[in-house]
């Protein structure tokens, strides 16, 4: 069975090594659950659309947002500085999937007193291949 882009995704943030020292393994698809300890990343696509210039039906591009879940503003602050210094102009392949990444845009940093956190959205335009 072929990998899906998702599992191509998680593998690029959980094998880079600045993230991981940072994160410890703790990338989850689409959401985090409260109970979980920061420093965190949680990863979603958006708008994935066929290029029909390229490959058919083998090149897609679209938004991957990037959530950061961490205990303080300074923590968080890092780890939205290593998240864009290892993704932006990102190039490489994954489970079979060439993965290309170029910083978009972010969100401002947020807190939920709920969880004790401080939390922020990075956007990356997202082009990958099925190799």
């Amino acid at each position: 069975m072929d990998a899906k882009i998702g599992e191509a995704l998680y593998d690029l943030l959980n094998t880079q090594i600045d993230l991981e020292s940072l994160h410890e393994g703790r990338v989850t698809p689409v959401t985090f659950a409260q109970a979980d300890s920061f420093s965190a990343l949680y990863y979603n696509t958006k708008g994935l659309k066929k290029l029909a210039c390229r490959t058919p039906d083998q090149t897609k591009q679209g938004l991957l947002e990037i959530g950061l879940v961490a205990k303080n503003s300074i923590e968080l602050e890092t780890l939205a500085d290593t998240v864009n210094d290892v993704l932006d102009g990102y190039e490489g392949v994954h489970l079979g999937y060439q993965i290309s990444l170029e910083i978009n845009d972010d969100d401002f940093d947020e807190t939920d007193p709920d969880i004790g956190a401080f939390y922020k959205r990075q956007f990356f335009d997202l082009t990958v291949t099925k190799l």
